[in-house]
């Protein structure tokens, strides 16, 4: 099956590495222009997009971190700016946390991984949205893991699993 995504404006929050840096690679061999979410690594955000470039001639890296509105914001203008808008939105952003057995963990360790994989979806779905409502099109992926059903022991803020 050949799916085409030609023109279509995608994007990859924490695309830089792992399964956002494949998707965002498949995007734009599909012909989407693709912007590439990171939050710590800029140099390997920029290599995906040297990557992707002759597949879609565009791509570009943006820095965001997705719990914060301001950032995300921030971040949709900029795609605003250069493209006009988004088509495609992978909430791909995720992090694992601290390595802690459920009864030893606590609120502090459990936080940062709330603020990234559960907020930060909903940020970048809700700002996302308000764009593409008014354009009666768009889509909308969130990613999850298999340790939603399998746990991953010690990292109980991540699988709730011990």
């Amino acid at each position: 099956m050949d799916i085409r995504f030609d023109g279509e404006r995608a994007l990859v929050t924490g695309g830089s590495s792992g399964i956002g840096s494949a998707i965002a690679m498949e995007l734009a061999a599909a012909g989407a222009k693709v912007i590439v979410n990171y939050h710590s690594y800029p140099d390997a955000a920029n290599e995906i997009v040297q990557q992707i470039e002759p597949a879609s001639g565009e791509g570009f890296a943006v820095q965001a971190d997705v719990p914060d509105e301001v950032s995300v914001k921030n971040l949709l203008a900029r795609i605003d700016e250069a493209w006009g808008g988004i088509d495609i939105l992978i909430n791909n952003a995720s992090i694992g946390g601290d390595r802690a057995i459920s009864w030893e963990s606590d609120t502090v360790a459990w936080q940062p991984v709330i603020n990234v994989d559960l907020l930060g979806a909903f940020q970048g779905s809700r700002l996302a949205l308000k764009r593409m409502i008014p354009n009666q099109a768009g889509v909308i992926l969130t990613i999850s893991s298999v340790y939603e059903q399998i746990a991953w022991s010690g990292f109980s803020g991540y699988t709730e699993g011990g």
